[in-house]
């Protein structure tokens, strides 16, 4: 009987240890994924900084349209590409939004950060927010973490939903960087152009819309109403 009882136990143990060896595996299975994604990334981003660099060395105009972390549009062009489609938006009666998208607590965050480390994150970003917008849209780098983004509007569709999405997609990325992996999240303040609207007034509204949702915790995309 003794040596039933020790069978029965010996059985038990080598189910569990199959058991065990199948979440390890899983686990290594699921890191093996997010490792060949951060590496997918980098590449894409080194490929993305070497064509930079080969542009600006062949075309010096062109360097100084685009931001050199980001390979984003920066300030000026931005908003250039903003006025272009407000203009356009009024012309034919169509309706424009812009968001201002910024990380999180990134004043104290930047400061435990290395130079590095800060670019990575922000890179990271741009290719997050390049990658969850539809291709008519555009975003450009417009201070040391804010975002601009320009965002015609279908009949179908709303920049509520659109930037939502984004706050979600930064909310749930993990990003590799030289100190390790990071996360993030950002918040979006998004304003609506209206017949009257200015490239100033839009900025101020999604300023404030932005400021209000860092003041609620962040992580949230609120959009301007007037009073």
């Amino acid at each position: 009987m003794a040596t039933e009882k020790i069978g029965v136990l010996s059985t038990m143990e080598m189910l569990r240890l199959i058991h065990d060896l199948q979440a390890q595996n899983m686990e290594l299975q699921q890191v093996r994924a997010e490792l060949t994604e951060a590496l997918r990334i980098k590449e894409a981003l080194l490929e993305q900084a070497n064509a930079l660099l080969a542009e600006s060395h062949q075309n010096p105009e062109a360097s100084s349209m685009h931001d050199p972390v980001t390979g984003l549009m920066k300030h000026r062009p931005a908003l250039k590409v903003l006025s272009k489609q407000l203009a356009r938006c009024k012309r034919h009666g169509e309706e424009l939004a812009i968001g201002l998208c910024a990380i999180d607590s990134f004043k104290t965050l930047s400061q435990e950060w290395k130079y590095k480390v800060r670019n990575e994150v922000l890179r990271w970003l741009a290719q997050t927010l390049t990658a969850n917008l539809r291709e008519y849209d555009s975003v450009g780098r417009i201070g040391s973490d804010n975002f601009l983004l320009i965002m015609p509007l279908k009949p179908e569709n709303d920049a509520e939903s659109a930037c939502e999405r984004l706050c979600h997609q930064a909310a749930d990325g993990r990003i590799q960087t030289s100190r390790g992996e990071l996360r993030i999240t950002v918040s979006i303040g998004i304003a609506y152009a209206a017949a009257g609207s200015t490239i100033k007034g839009l900025l101020e509204e999604a300023d404030v819309a932005l400021d209000y949702a860092l003041k609620q915790g962040g992580n949230r995309a609120i959009y301007f109403v007037k009073a």
